[in-house]
């Protein structure tokens, strides 16, 4: 037999109510599966509740994102110690590289007058037409603490010319603006003298010349009227004061000279 029936509108639960029609079996049937919905939705509303709160009833926080006040205070100190760290090196070897400049400025102050001296001494020539002779003085001689030497040369100077005439000695005249070693150029013997400071910090000079004979050892103190050139020259200069010569003329300056004569 055929029984038409048919269900009525959803309720508020979701679930459908039964028809006003059909065999009371099936609404029976209906109206228990409707209630079973019913309590089993309540039931897992319940637990949810429940599970959100902890041991003591009350309710659970869920964790946040970010960092604690502790750990951006302990990130800033690590910060802040890196970078002292770093400025501390920083400074360290800045200072080390001006140290480094220095030393290396006051090793080549004295090294520009002591090139010059040993090529102007390397190109001596024993005479030079109507120009003078070489001739080393032994100030004790003269009654003077230093030494002075006369000598032509071919080597450039700064007079730019092909052969020059130097006098080396040391100049303490007060009525001069030079001061220590002094070198006068000229060019022939009426010409102006020109006057170049080399070493103002030097308070004497001593000079010695190597024998030009085979075998020669010992030093001679003047060198005058020999007829030729020594085979070396020996010169040596001491400070005013203390250390105030630069460190490249606090060693005695030996130059070879050239075979010409």
């Amino acid at each position: 037999m055929n029984t038409k029936f048919g269900l009525g509108p959803i309720s508020r639960d979701g679930c459908e109510t039964p028809a006003s029609v059909g065999p009371p079996s099936l609404r029976r049937t209906l109206s228990f599966n409707g209630a079973a919905l019913k309590a089993g939705t309540s039931s897992a509303r319940t637990r949810i509740a429940l599970a959100s709160r902890d041991g003591d009833g009350s309710r659970l926080r869920l964790p946040r994102g970010g960092f604690t006040l502790v750990e951006v205070l302990v990130g800033l100190t690590v910060a802040a110690l890196a970078l002292t760290a770093g400025f501390t090196a920083l400074a360290f070897v800045s200072d080390r590289s001006e140290e480094a400049e220095r030393a290396s400025v006051a090793a080549l102050e004295g090294s520009a007058p002591r090139e010059m001296l040993a090529s102007w001494l390397s190109g001596a020539r024993l005479q030079a037409n109507r120009a003078g002779v070489f001739d080393g003085i032994n100030g004790d001689d003269q009654g003077k603490d230093s030494d002075e030497l006369t000598f032509p040369t071919t080597a450039r100077t700064p007079l730019g010319v092909r052969n020059s005439v130097v006098r080396l000695f040391i100049d303490d005249d007060d009525e001069t603006p030079e001061r220590g070693l002094v070198a006068e150029l000229r060019e022939r013997l009426q010409d102006e003298v020109r006057r170049v400071e080399l070493v103002p910090q030097a308070a004497t000079v001593q000079i010695r010349y190597l024998p030009n004979i085979p075998d020669a050892v010992e030093w001679l103190e003047n060198w005058q009227g020999q007829g030729q050139l020594p085979r070396a020259i020996e010169l040596t200069l001491t400070p005013v004061a203390g250390d105030s010569l630069p460190l490249m003329l606090r060693l005695p300056l030996r130059v070879t000279l050239g075979t010409l004569q």
